[in-house]
């Protein structure tokens, strides 16, 4: 069970979902520098965590063909994106806003599973489709614009989604190699930053400056928060299918939603509430008919 691809993607959603009190501690910090220290430190837990296993040339084995090269290039600046996206939001005081973006992932997901990798559609999958459509379309009226910001969170994570399915690559040596693509830009602009300003953090200087101890140590911890969670999804991803995995991405925007609303005390409109409502609606749906049904005799859905 504990290895299952439901078990390991309901618990990387769990940890993004949670993901938002671990950043609104950093958010008087430039975004740029948190992902420079999530690509960073990312990519030196991973590598250590091989070097320790014995596993270190995997990443070599694995990579040097052309299609794994180019699509863990990619892979890695996608997830980048994404990164700098939902920590920006963070900051800026728009938590729902973002959570409204992993909302529109696992349609995306269920889209992309179904016409570029050709997956099968059950009946509860078009329902919760159906439902998530519904709800968005709600948000986006009340929106007034296009919500960019929602769908390049979107858009980024699911075709991220998809290179991680088709590439056939063990979990870490695929983290470690993502990391490594995008690592030297980060080192540079990190060493750009020392240069050219009087401000936090000096590549060099691994205590920083201007930043109190416990911002320090919450910066290199971005390297385990960014890394497990990652591992967990990409195990998961090759064990189920991506819209399954569309489904369960459900929950971590459920649980960004309610730390903003909850917890960081923004404001809500009646638009977001319904939305939420059908998203909920949608998730609870597709779990009790998937695992409920089948132990419960007299739980009757129609739906297969």
């Amino acid at each position: 069970m504990y290895k299952s691809g439901e078990f390991l993607a309901f618990l990387a959603f769990l940890i993004w979902g949670l993901m938002p009190l671990y950043w609104r501690q950093l958010h008087d910090i430039d975004p740029i520098l948190i992902v420079s220290h999530r690509i960073l430190w990312g990519s030196v837990w991973v590598c250590l965590y091989l070097l320790i296993q014995g596993r270190f040339q995997e990443i070599k084995v694995n990579f040097h063909t052309k299609r794994n090269f180019l699509s863990g290039l990619a892979s890695g600046f996608l997830i980048a994106i994404n990164w700098y996206l939902f920590i920006w939001a963070i900051a800026s005081g728009r938590v729902i806003e973002s959570a409204l973006g992993y909302y529109l992932s696992p349609i995306v997901n269920i889209l992309l599973g179904v016409f570029l990798l050709g997956e099968k559609v059950k009946k509860i999958h078009w329902v919760v489709l159906c439902l998530c459509l519904l709800g968005v379309s709600i948000s986006f009226w009340a929106y007034g614009s296009i919500p960019i910001l929602a769908l390049t969170l979107a858009l980024s994570f699911g075709f991220y989604s998809v290179l991680k399915k088709k590439t056939r690559v063990a979990v870490l040596p695929a983290l470690a190699f993502e990391t490594w693509a995008i690592l030297p830009f980060s080192i540079a602009w990190l060493w750009w930053r020392g240069f050219n300003t009087n401000l936090d953090f000096q590549v060099w200087d691994i205590y920083g400056k201007g930043l109190s101890q416990s911002q320090v140590w919450l910066l290199l911890g971005t390297g385990i928060v960014t890394a497990l969670p990652l591992a967990l999804y990409s195990e998961s991803s090759k064990k189920i299918s991506l819209i399954t995995l569309g489904i369960f991405q459900l929950l971590g925007p459920t649980l960004q939603f309610s730390c903003g609303v909850f917890i960081f005390r923004e404001s809500i409109k009646a638009e977001h509430k319904i939305t939420m409502a059908f998203f909920i609606f949608a998730y609870l749906l597709y779990l009790g008919q998937t695992y409920l049904r089948p132990r419960i005799k007299w739980m009757k859905f129609p739906l297969k």
